[in-house]
């Protein structure tokens, strides 16, 4: 569905809350140009909350069993988000 400009994100979420982020590809939806000030490493740590809602939303996704959708946009586990 986005014709080669989607995002590409990398994350790392360890047992102490700390989040780091990698955005390989980010794109300006209305220009289709890479938008370079959203692009990079970044880092953070999520509250208690975050963590177990992140955590329980993980856990309901059967990773083994990803299918592609109606239109082919994206992987079964993104209905459940």
């Amino acid at each position: 569905m986005c014709l080669g400009t989607c995002p590409i994100y990398h994350l790392e979420i360890d047992n102490d809350k700390q989040i780091k982020l990698f955005v390989e590809e980010f794109y300006i939806e209305e220009s289709f140009e890479k938008d370079l000030s959203r692009i990079g490493y970044f880092t953070g740590k999520l509250s208690e909350k975050e963590f177990l809602s992140l955590m329980k939303l993980l856990e309901s996704i059967d990773f083994n069993e990803s299918k592609t959708i109606e239109n082919h946009c994206c992987d079964e586990y993104l209905k459940k988000i």
